[in-house]
């Protein structure tokens, strides 16, 4: 019974911090993934060492010799982040070990032990294998390299088939519940984030809807306001676009949509925000950049686009145009609300006199509007 309470215990322990590790990591994409970043392997190895050194704490008592399940944040460590966290979180437990327990045979065994696990379990990882064939393999590395260390510190035959016995039954056991529990906190995670990224993202480009477009040229606006800088807005409309529908149809005219959308992205600096804000419409935050050099920057979207051949679902490629509309706040409008309005309006007007345009709005007076022919 006392088995069963300190297995029960450490699960809860375990299944407590994978939780708060999961939220307080929850916005931070592709965390625990093979394919993260150096920096982000190592954080999330150090996390799984921390959680190693908290289970070391609440240790289960089996027949006299002292067992845990420190392991366990290796498997994970190992199965989502690949050999480098596994690695590092293995060389946290392991310093922890001989800093919490002193420096003898047994706390130098465990260390070296855990250190090996952490190198199998990194090595394991570069397998092929679905995530249950990872987790069980990896389990039973670690089983057969624990047992050969408790073979070396226990004399007793008896105890040690004991020691065998239960070590074996509480890792699996307790393995088996962890790796479900980690999947579902992982796949959880990720259908928060997916969530969070279609309520902002165009479902096509990838780029900006039009919600975040709203959200960004408020936030924008505000900071313009505080360091009284500039903003301009670039809204751009694909010309004929119902007729590259009509004629080539829907698929092409998607590919359209996210070959232009790569283009802008190309076109523009990073600091500069695209979005789409719906069908053909897209649109270019300009921070701190005056009308001048709105103008400047659209016209060159222009060009590249008129001179850039789209190719279609098919395999054939077109040639398409866009009229382009530039409104610059705290230079053609003080007005926050007016400012997607008077680009509107500039957009309209390029369509208007012919397409394949820039229209600004004029330094003075803003329904005068300044037409940049095409070369």
């Amino acid at each position: 019974m006392k088995l069963l309470s300190d297995l029960f215990i450490n699960l809860c322990v375990l299944g407590m911090l994978l939780f708060t590790f999961n939220l307080l990591t929850r916005n931070r994409k592709g965390f625990m993934s093979p394919a993260a970043n150096r920096n982000r392997k190592l954080q999330f190895g150090v996390c799984m060492g921390i959680i190693g050194l908290v289970l070391m704490q609440y240790t289960i008592y089996f027949k006299g010799t002292i067992l845990d399940l420190r392991q366990i944040p290796v498997i994970i460590a190992a199965i989502y982040g690949g050999g480098l966290p596994s690695i590092v979180a293995s060389m946290v437990i392991a310093v922890g070990r001989i800093v919490f327990f002193g420096v003898n045979k047994a706390s130098i065994l465990a260390a070296s032990l855990i250190i090996v696990v952490g190198y199998s379990c990194g090595v394991l990882s570069k397998f092929k294998w679905g995530l249950g064939k990872k987790w069980l393999m990896m389990s039973v590395s670690n089983l057969i390299l624990t047992s050969i260390v408790f073979y070396l510190l226990i004399d007793d035959k008896k105890v040690l088939l004991n020691v065998y016995v239960g070590y074996w039954s509480i890792s699996l056991f307790g393995g088996f519940i962890i790796h479900y529990l980690t999947e579902y906190l992982r796949q959880s995670k990720e259908l928060f984030q997916n969530a969070q990224e279609n309520a902002v993202k165009d479902f096509l480009t990838g780029l900006n809807n039009v919600r975040k477009f709203d959200e960004v040229m408020k936030e924008t606006l505000d900071k313009a306001d505080h360091y009284h800088q500039k903003v301009s807005l670039i809204l751009i409309d694909i010309d004929h676009f119902k007729l590259i529908n009509d004629r080539h149809g829907h698929l092409s005219g998607d590919e359209v949509l996210k070959q232009l959308s790569k283009v802008l992205m190309d076109s523009c600096s990073s600091m500069d925000i695209v979005s789409r804000n719906g069908g053909e419409e897209f649109s270019v935050i300009l921070p701190s950049n005056s009308r001048n050099q709105a103008v400047e920057i659209a016209e060159r979207i222009r060009a590249t686009i008129e001179g850039y051949e789209f190719r279609l679902w098919n395999g054939s490629t077109i040639n398409i145009t866009v009229s382009l509309g530039v409104s610059t706040y705290r230079e053609t409008t003080f007005n926050q609300e007016s400012l997607i309005k008077q680009a509107d309006d500039c957009l309209y007007q390029a369509k208007r006199t012919g397409r394949n345009k820039v229209a600004s709005a004029n330094l003075t007076k803003v329904r005068v509007l300044d037409i940049v022919p095409s070369s």
